[in-house]
């Protein structure tokens, strides 16, 4: 089950959005650093101003019944798939800022039977990750497909159709299909 809704932004996450708008358009910026002086005006940049100038964050409150998690090929975490019902799949991705942690934080609270998502909507930008339920097991793991891959068919949070019973054959059949939006 999930549900998404809109709310104003609070003072902080306007504050947050608003450092990273600035900093995307300084002379240091990782933005630059990364794609050069055209990306300070790029998509991002421009999405950050629409998420300020809008004033709203979206919400997304789900309580999954199942999770699968997907390992890359040294073991760590990709992400989850969880079941919110009604044939449909979320994708959360790890929350980790220590990869070299003995048991990371994220998988000690998640997959959770409730948690709820705060994002900006037009950058896509996560302003919270919250888990409001008991952590359960996932029912399994399953190979992560390459991330350049994953990340052309899905990003963190977004909701597609599936099952987690026959998710490694949609994951394979996205895998074929995707390759041509990759560079």
């Amino acid at each position: 089950m999930w549900k998404a809704e809109f709310r104003p932004m609070t003072r902080e996450e306007r504050a947050e959005l608003r450092r990273m708008a600035e900093s995307s358009s300084g002379k240091g910026s990782w933005i630059r650093r990364l794609f050069g002086r055209a990306a300070e005006h790029g998509p991002q940049h421009g999405a950050l101003h629409r998420d300020l100038d809008c004033g709203k964050v979206q919400v997304i409150h789900a309580a999954p019944r199942a999770a699968v998690r997907l390992a890359h090929p040294d073991g760590s975490l990709a992400g989850f798939f969880v079941d919110i019902g009604q044939g449909l799949l979320m994708f959360i991705e790890s929350r980790e800022w220590d990869a070299h942690a003995e048991k990371p934080g994220f998988e000690r609270l998640f997959p959770c039977s409730r948690f709820s998502l705060v994002r900006a909507p037009h950058s896509g930008v996560d302003l919270e990750f919250r888990c409001e339920g008991l952590r359960f097991e996932a029912a399994r793991e399953i190979d992560a497909p390459p991330l350049e891959i994953l990340d052309a068919f899905i990003q963190d949070g977004e909701i597609m159709p599936g099952r987690l019973e026959t998710l490694e054959q949609d994951l394979d059949r996205l895998a074929h299909v995707t390759p041509r939006y990759v560079k």
